[in-house]
């Protein structure tokens, strides 16, 4: 397969996971239904992902950067970076109840069975990463910066940041 039509593949498969959970809890969600989306095989799907945690993690890290962007660009205009932390809690509970695939996930994603273990602290990782990233561009110091990281990294293994 070419790497062109592995691109879309990918891109299909995600748009349809995304598609698939505006309506179904993610818990519901099966193979069966991401497959006759995209009308591919369930063999060439196992061989291209792997299971289905992959696709759902590509589907959630797509809506989850884009409301750290859209989190990001609201913290920016923050006059008062003492507040930053309190800014971020009341904008990411905005964006995540606004998003609903992301509420969704965050909703149910302790109900999840433990096969989706990985995926869990796969996405708790990556959105430990991205709210870092905003607190270091917007000059947090380094001290606050750790304390954030031991707090949140205990945190985020349930799935949850705040």
């Amino acid at each position: 397969m070419s790497d062109l039509k592995n691109a879309d593949l990918v891109h299909k498969s995600i748009q349809e996971v995304k598609r698939i959970l505006l309506n179904k809890k993610i818990q519901e969600l099966k193979i069966s239904d991401i497959v006759l989306g995209i009308k591919i095989s369930k063999s060439k799907f196992f061989s291209f992902f792997g299971g289905i945690n992959t696709i759902l993690e590509l589907a959630l890290m797509e809506e989850l950067n884009s409301c750290y962007q859209l989190i990001s660009s609201n913290i920016k205009n923050l006059k008062e970076k003492k507040k930053i932390i309190t800014e971020l809690r009341q904008l990411r509970t905005i964006y995540i109840r606004k998003n609903k695939i992301l509420f969704n996930y965050f909703q149910y994603a302790a109900l999840l069975p433990n096969r989706y273990n990985e995926l869990k602290e796969t996405i708790s990782l990556n959105e430990r990463d991205l709210l870092l990233s905003i607190l270091k561009e917007n000059a947090v110091d380094r001290r606050s910066l750790r304390l954030w990281r031991n707090i949140f990294g205990s945190k985020l293994k349930n799935g949850f940041l705040f």
